[in-house]
């Protein structure tokens, strides 16, 4: 029984894949040729840039922090000085003398 080209050529191909299957490195033989103390060495760098990170955000805080502050004094010393001024303003109007004004009115 003759097969012809098209079987001839699957057989082929699974023969060409079975060999390059062969020289290629697994992934588990890659990972174990790694070195693990590499691993060690990115890890100790990762926690020293998270050291960095935490600093930087403690700085930030603390920025952030100090500008609250400085922004409630100011809020408060506006809020004050704007009671001082409407407080003036009411004893003004009341102590001012109206005697004038009722005459022109009569």
């Amino acid at each position: 029984m003759s097969f012809g080209g098209p079987i001839d050529s699957m057989i082929n191909t699974y023969k060409s894949n079975v060999r390059l299957l062969r020289g290629r490195k697994r992934l588990k033989e890659i990972q174990a040729e790694y070195p693990k103390r590499k691993k060690i060495e990115t890890d100790e760098l990762f926690r020293e840039s998270q050291r960095a990170d935490q600093l930087h955000q403690e700085r930030f805080r603390k920025r952030i922090r100090e500008f609250r502050r400085e922004e409630g004094y100011r809020t408060l010393l506006i809020i004050v000085i704007t009671i001082i001024l409407l407080l003036i303003v009411f004893f003004w109007v009341i102590s001012s003398d109206y005697s004038g004004i009722i005459e022109t009115i009569s």
